[in-house]
């Protein structure tokens, strides 16, 4: 199966608040040789038939060079009728392995754009086959490596929103346990929950977390979380990263404070009535203090109310843990949890998250 580079597209990496494919085989260019076509009893073109018809010329002048030119033209004319079979039988396999569609269920791998099935490694790369911006966002094949020995997996496609292109990688429940500061996910890649890659709120760490390249992050919070609406209510900020990545696991996994940018502002806009503290504000990937202890998050922000950061007490972002002073909820995994002297008081605001790449 061929494939085809996508047109260049910049990457991007947002951050969503609150937010949250059909398979196809891959097209293959047809490739019919001329010659397959023109071959024939008769056919100058091949080397064969230039012989033929040289030998044939010259039987004008002798009847044994008659006979050798039959012979010699009987030859010529089982092989080209042979050279065009096969050449048929070729080009006919051709047009049956070549994948066209008018529909994503039409697609035995990959997705079904502009009628062809096409296999792609992120929802950028998907994105770059649709120039017409025909497909909508939901859920996509991705492949790793294509033909390589990686698995295909499904993953939801953001193409709408901050310029699409966006591929889902994280989906936390900050009332649930999992995907917390401590879990093991996190350093080893391994997928959660992987069966569950629409944009809901079902908590789960896509195989994208460690298959797709990034130089931003799209973070989108629901806070409070709001279990019965339809869809996801959600704030949303981007992340640009200060140099790009093979994945995001890849930038979070040596657990090194990776700092961003964003400002304090922004993270706090992100979960209704937020709190933090006013000093040590570290903010970006691993956010958290030397030791990393306290609070701290995987993906946000960190304040203290001492002018350092050896204890921080609040912090806002997704993957985070509470020391249990300052009467922090010790549970939450994605919010905004914030005590000692907050700007905003003592909160414990939980919120369902989700992580994009680009």
């Amino acid at each position: 199966m061929i494939r085809v580079a996508p047109p260049l597209r910049s990457a991007s990496l947002f951050l969503l608040v609150g937010l949250s494919l059909p398979a196809c085989g891959e097209p293959l260019a047809e490739s019919v040789s001329d010659g397959a076509d023109e071959a024939g009893p008769d056919a100058s073109d091949s080397d064969d038939g230039e012989s033929g018809s040289t030998e044939a010329g010259e039987s004008e002048t002798s009847a044994d060079s008659t006979d050798a030119t039959d012979s010699t033209e009987t030859d010529s004319s089982s092989e080209s009728e042979t050279d065009s079979t096969e050449d048929s039988e070729s080009s006919s396999e051709s047009e049956d392995t070549a994948a066209s569609c008018e529909e994503q269920a039409d697609c035995a791998v990959g997705n079904c754009v502009n009628g062809d099935c096409l296999q792609v490694a992120s929802c950028l790369e998907l994105q770059g086959f649709d120039p017409l911006a025909t497909l909508p966002s939901a859920v996509y094949e991705l492949d790793p490596d294509g033909p390589g020995p990686a698995a295909p997996y499904l993953a939801y496609c953001e193409l709408e929103l901050f310029g699409g292109g966006w591929t889902l990688a994280l989906k936390v429940d900050g009332d649930e346990p999992i995907l917390g500061w401590d879990a093991p996910q996190w350093i080893s890649g391994e997928a959660l929950n992987p069966e569950l890659p629409d944009r809901d709120r079902s908590a789960a760490l896509l195989p994208s977390y460690a298959a797709v390249e990034l130089s931003e992050v799209l973070i989108g919070f629901e806070s409070p979380i709001l279990p019965d609406a339809e869809p996801l209510v959600l704030k949303w900020e981007t992340l640009p990263l200060p140099a790009p990545g093979s994945s995001l696991h890849a930038l979070i996994a040596p657990g090194e404070w990776i700092e961003t940018s964003l400002g304090r502002d922004a993270w706090k806009s992100l979960i209704t009535d937020s709190s933090l503290q006013q000093n040590c504000v570290r903010e970006g990937l691993n956010a958290r203090n030397d030791a990393a202890t306290n609070a701290r998050a995987r993906i946000g922000i960190i304040a203290n109310d001492q002018n350092n950061c050896n204890t921080p007490n609040s912090w806002l972002g997704v993957g985070g843990a509470n020391s249990s002073s300052c009467g922090l909820a010790t549970d939450g995994t994605a919010g905004n949890f914030a005590g000692c002297q907050a700007d905003n008081g003592d909160q414990n605001l939980y919120a369902f998250a989700l992580v994009f790449v680009r």
